[in-house]
């Protein structure tokens, strides 16, 4: 069986300086400038295997990039049923509490107390008797929220009566039978009492729902108002008030420091039958009920549906409905983006290989020279710090108040791509004041020497024509570059120029532009980056410009305004 030739397909990716013209050929030079580590023309021992270190943590490193950016479902095993069957049950779910919350349905089915009245018959319901039917029968539903220290009220069934006139009001009575605390509420169908101003006793508190129509209230002083309420007939059935047996208590402190003051409480002391629940009902407390559970927890909903008379089957139900949509949902997320396979993982020197290998790129992008023998990483339990002492040559194209976070923008980024999830550190240490390229051009022509006058004017004059001859040429070529800023702009009707600067000299053209997208919402829409426009604009200005370069380098610096 005759063996497969082997093919560069099969191979991981070259080093940057190996075979740079891609004509399938390696040269000796490039073999020797890639393994010529310290870069004294000879290849020891010791260039030899320290690059072929590095080359066999770069071949790992491209296998993890490779794999981890491969085309790939954004969920790839169980999690994804699983957190396809979160969203479906939620979805299902909060349209169902959604449509009886809301009265969509008809009538007959929103004020309707089947399922209650069925469920609470059976061993989902613990409180072993079937609940009151209340269809079409006003009835005050009173319960207490200790957080809001208040004895709150709810008139059921009184929809009939929205466009009457109507009175609600409370009363409070001790143990002795008297009467401690009155409340009007008016003309509406649902209000609270505060019960923290009463001492600890045993209560008794009476809601009563007034029927005003046809008794004239004008004319008439607070004390025949009172007398006059008191006097009208009930909605209720039976002519009577809804009477609720509480305690007020103070809840002494513990030994726990956030619960170290004396807190006010109520309880209720005696339930009588429980009331079923219409549908709609169960709609609108199951919104109360999450809203409970997600501002103080489980059982801060139950406490509350509890004391209001929420059957526990729909507390349950519920509560286990959040617990399923939001496991199901929140937990292949999480394993989504924080998970990572074992091979994944990067050791110490892939870490520090990652790191190098970016400030690399940064170093020859913004022609910066970096000290590689005091350069240095130190990784500890919960973070990677990184010295990097460097120089600006004439050439850089970043302020030096910018490189820092440069540098960490391009580690973080290569820290992406690998899914480390490491603290980062990084601090740049600036070896000299040397100037950049936008610093010296900033300075003008200030190193320029002069010839020393003498008494030879014709020399004088000689020595000057070339000089202002330069400037000439200088300042023409600066406006023309001027012009062609002007002319991309034009061109491009995507981005608008904030403000830019020019400086030309004999060795390079030195752009720095600040832009803005010229868009709505450019943040998420404008998808091109700096470096993008940086690419456009030199390739406009070569080819704009190409005769009049010469032999100059261009150096572009532009800045995202948004």
């Amino acid at each position: 069986m005759s063996e497969r030739e082997p093919s560069s397909i099969d191979a991981y990716p070259l080093p940057d300086d190996l075979d740079v013209d891609n004509d399938g050929i390696i040269t000796s030079d490039e073999l020797v400038s890639h393994f010529d580590s310290d870069q004294d023309g000879v290849v020891s021992v010791d260039d030899y295997v320290e690059v072929s270190k590095h080359d066999k943590i770069d071949k790992n490193l491209e296998r993890i990039k490779s794999r981890r950016s491969g085309k790939k479902g954004f969920f790839r095993g169980p999690e994804s049923i699983t957190f396809l069957g979160g969203i479906i049950y939620g979805i299902v779910f909060f349209s169902i509490m959604s449509t009886l919350s809301s009265g969509f349905l008809s009538s007959s089915v929103n004020n309707s107390v089947w399922l209650d009245q069925e469920i609470s018959d059976t061993f989902l319901d613990p409180a072993g008797e079937e609940c009151l039917d209340s269809s079409g029968v006003v009835w005050i539903n009173i319960w207490i929220d200790n957080d809001a220290k208040k004895i709150k009220m709810l008139v059921n069934n009184a929809q009939p009566f929205e466009d009457e006139a109507k009175e609600l009001r409370l009363e409070l009575w001790d143990s002795d039978i008297r009467l401690v605390g009155e409340k009007s509420i008016g003309n509406n169908s649902e209000g609270y009492f505060d019960f923290s101003p009463y001492p600890d006793e045993e209560y008794n508190v009476k809601a009563y729902f007034h029927n005003m129509t046809g008794i004239n209230m004008t004319n008439l002083t607070s004390e025949q108002e009172g007398l006059k309420i008191r006097d009208a007939p009930l909605y209720t059935e039976g002519d009577g008030p809804a009477i609720l047996p509480i305690e007020i208590h103070t809840k002494e402190p513990t030994f726990l420091p956030w619960d170290n003051e004396e807190v006010k409480e109520a309880k209720v002391t005696e339930k009588g039958q429980r009331v079923c629940l219409t549908y709609r009902q169960l709609g609108q407390w199951s919104w109360a009920l999450m809203g409970a559970e997600w501002a103080g927890g489980r059982e801060t909903a139950m406490l509350t549906g509890g004391s209001a008379g929420v059957p526990a089957w729909w507390m349950a139900f519920i509560s286990l409905s959040m617990s399923v949509f939001f496991l199901c949902v929140q937990y292949p997320l999480m394993y989504r983006f924080y998970h990572k396979d074992i091979d994944d993982i990067l050791s110490e020197e892939e870490i520090e290989r990652v790191v190098k290998r970016a400030l690399e790129r940064c170093e020859k992008q913004h022609h910066l020279e970096i000290d590689w023998e005091e350069f240095g990483v130190r990784q500890r339990s919960l973070s990677v710090d990184v010295l990097v002492p460097y120089r600006t040559t004439e050439s850089s194209v970043i302020e030096l108040g910018s490189v820092n976070s440069e540098m960490v923008k391009v580690v973080l980024d290569d820290f992406k791509i690998y899914g480390e999830m490491t603290t980062f550190q990084l601090k740049s240490q600036p070896l000299d004041d040397h100037r950049g390229a936008f610093e010296s051009l900033s300075h003008g022509l200030q190193d320029i020497v002069l010839p020393e006058l003498n008494a030879d004017r014709p020399a004088l004059v000689q020595d000057y024509t070339d000089f202002f001859s330069g400037i000439h040429d200088t300042a023409a070529l600066e406006k023309r570059v001027e012009g062609c800023v002007e002319d991309f702009f034009t061109k491009n009707k995507k981005i608008v120029k904030q403000a830019h600067w020019v400086g030309v000299d004999e060795q390079r053209i030195a752009l720095r532009l600040i832009y803005k997208p010229n868009m709505r919402f450019a943040m998420f829409r404008f998808g091109q980056t700096y470096i993008d426009i940086e690419h456009k604009m030199k390739e406009h200005l070569i080819s704009t410009l190409d005769e009049h370069l010469g032999d100059r380098d261009i150096i572009i610096s532009c800045r995202n305004e948004v």
